[in-house]
């Protein structure tokens, strides 16, 4: 393997609370009322656009949109005193550099958010390429913004291994030809990414580091 593309929000960084948060004041703001953490996690996985018409039961697209800026806007302020990096992310990073492998992200959230609280934690070196969902039509499950990652990333799909926390996440990298990692630490628990059988499962970041130190027997 070459290069690993992750996941951004359940993998890298700690945001499930500043989604929640987020969700709730644009839900308050268009008149829905708070939801419960865990009826928004349940959802996490689907665009920004989905989530929010979904639980507001509001579809048309231009007050979609509205309500979609409104959310980016609230999330970015949460993201700046609440969004972390998960405990071991940072130093898994830095022994990644040292390996040489190719890293980078494709998250189904907005790109420039991903890429702005990448900046605030101070990882935006080890990241050379950071999509998000306004930069491919189709997200994930479907494969094209893992394709355009890798792509953008100066390798073949079957060289990546992708690493997620959701179903959308095992599901694109399955159909975009890459090796799929799944982290127990996420949106789904320990049981239910071992139902779904993928390549590698990770327990902790130190285990995603001790995988790559010891590529040369993984081929």
């Amino acid at each position: 393997m070459k290069c690993i593309l992750f996941d951004h929000d359940g993998t890298l960084m700690n945001s499930l609370e500043s989604v929640v948060i987020a969700t709730n004041r644009t839900m308050a703001h268009y008149g829905s009322g708070n939801h419960p953490a865990e009826e928004i996690l349940m959802d996490l996985s689907s665009t920004t656009h989905e989530r929010v018409s979904k639980l507001t039961g509001i579809t048309e697209p231009d007050k979609v949109a509205e309500m979609v800026a409104y959310f980016y806007t609230a999330h970015t302020q949460a993201s700046k005193e609440l969004t972390r990096p998960y405990p071991g992310v940072c130093g898994m990073l830095k022994r990644l550099k040292k390996t040489g492998i190719a890293m980078g992200i494709v998250s189904n959230c907005r790109g420039d958010v991903v890429r702005e609280i990448i900046e605030i934690n101070g990882l935006s070196s080890y990241f050379p390429v950071m999509l998000g969902e306004e930069e491919f039509i189709h997200h994930k499950p479907e494969p094209a913004g893992l394709q355009m990652g890798a792509l953008k990333m100066g390798h073949k799909t079957e060289d990546c291994l992708y690493i997620g926390d959701g179903m959308p996440d095992y599901l694109g990298a399955k159909a975009a030809g890459m090796r799929v990692g799944m982290v127990t630490w996420g949106n789904l628990d320990k049981a239910a990414v071992k139902g779904l059988s993928p390549d590698y499962i990770f327990e902790s970041p130190e285990e995603i580091a001790e995988l790559f130190s010891n590529e040369p027997a993984l081929v």
